[in-house]
This record gives C-alpha cells, structure tokens and sequence, in this order.
C-alpha cells in the first residue's frame, strides 16, 4: 500500500493511477504557461495554471465529479425526505 500527502492507501497499481506525477505536463490553453498538477479528493489530479489560475479537467475527471455531484444530490434528497416523515 501506498499512502497519499494525506495519508489515504492505495494499492500500487490504483496509486500509478492517480500519482500526479505520473501524468505529463501540459500548458495552459489560455496563456501557454505549464500548468501544475493538483492531487484533489484523493482521487483526481487536476491542471492548474499558476499564471491565470484557470483550472482544468480531464474527461473523466469532469464525469467523475458530475457523479459524485448527482451522488451527494441524491444523498440530500433522501435526508430530506426522511425528515419529513418524521
């Protein structure tokens, strides 16, 4: 196992998944400027520009949040729900 900046494990094969720096750099669309690589929610690794802080997703990175959004939504609406009944 391998533990994250903040001490979450992954296994050896999931953490080559989403060890920043295992991903290549790229520049900024906006301004050219190499981004840096952000190891958010212990499980995406997004690209920030330190010049125009524009902060980008990849794909799956944008679908993963898109589900966890509609996940927590879903979460909310049961709690409302059941605290309406009672």
């Amino acid at each position: 196992m391998t533990a994250t900046p903040s001490g979450t494990l992954f296994c050896p094969d999931c953490w080559q998944k989403v060890n920043p720096e295992n991903e290549p750099k790229r520049n900024c669309p906006v301004d050219g400027t190499v981004m840096n690589k952000v190891f958010m929610a212990e499980v995406l690794v997004i690209d920030v520009c330190p010049a125009c802080h524009g902060t980008w997703f990849d794909k799956a990175e944008l679908d993963f949040l898109k589900q966890r959004a509609r996940d927590v939504d879903a979460q909310v609406g049961l709690a409302v729900a059941l605290l309406a009944i009672f």
